[in-house]
């Protein structure tokens, strides 16, 4: 049965990011690859829906350069 990861805080992306470099290099087809590449795929998704906010919107970074806005929107250095 699929497990479908879901981003919606800054917060939880934020300990994505941590759990995605502790999973890093995980042996392929074990467990770990599988939670990997499902936090990956969550981030992802988390990341485009926070560039599309930020694109669709007045932007409140306007002040700043895109890929900085987009730091502070997600909380990590991406």
């Amino acid at each position: 049965m699929p497990i479908n990861i879901e981003i919606r805080t800054t917060e939880e992306r934020e300990t994505a990011g941590r759990l995605i470099e502790r999973l890093m290099g995980a042996i392929e087809d074990s467990p770990e690859e599988s939670k990997l590449k499902m936090l990956l795929a969550a981030c992802e998704a988390w990341d485009a829906k926070c560039k599309r906010a930020l694109l669709c919107q007045p932007n409140p970074f306007c002040a700043l350069e895109e890929s900085q806005a987009i730091t502070v929107c997600f909380g990590v250095q991406v």
